[in-house]
């Protein structure tokens, strides 16, 4: 789930059921504007029940997508694998 906020332009990105990934990997999001590329939006690693609670600060426009992946620990700067869940914003 993503929850957004106009006024402050900053998001709260939340699941409770995320799979470990180790300790090789990190969960990466990712803001992706229509047409463009995507730009890195935070790293994290969810709790050992899978949970995770996750500021997104902006700018975040309108149209844009809000992309998951994996990545290898300390992140990337595109996508390297599938996006896992992607909501547009």
């Amino acid at each position: 789930t993503f929850r957004y906020s106009d006024e402050l332009d900053r998001g709260v990105f939340s699941s409770d059921r995320l799979e470990a990934v180790g300790d090789q990997q990190t969960y990466e999001l990712w803001l992706i504007p229509a047409g463009g590329e995507p730009q890195p939006a935070g790293l994290f690693v969810p709790s050992g029940t899978g949970a995770v609670e996750f500021l997104v600060e902006g700018p975040i426009e309108p149209g844009v997508t809000l992309g998951l992946t994996i990545e290898p620990a300390g992140g990337s700067s595109q996508p390297t694998g599938d996006i896992l869940v992607a909501e547009g914003l």
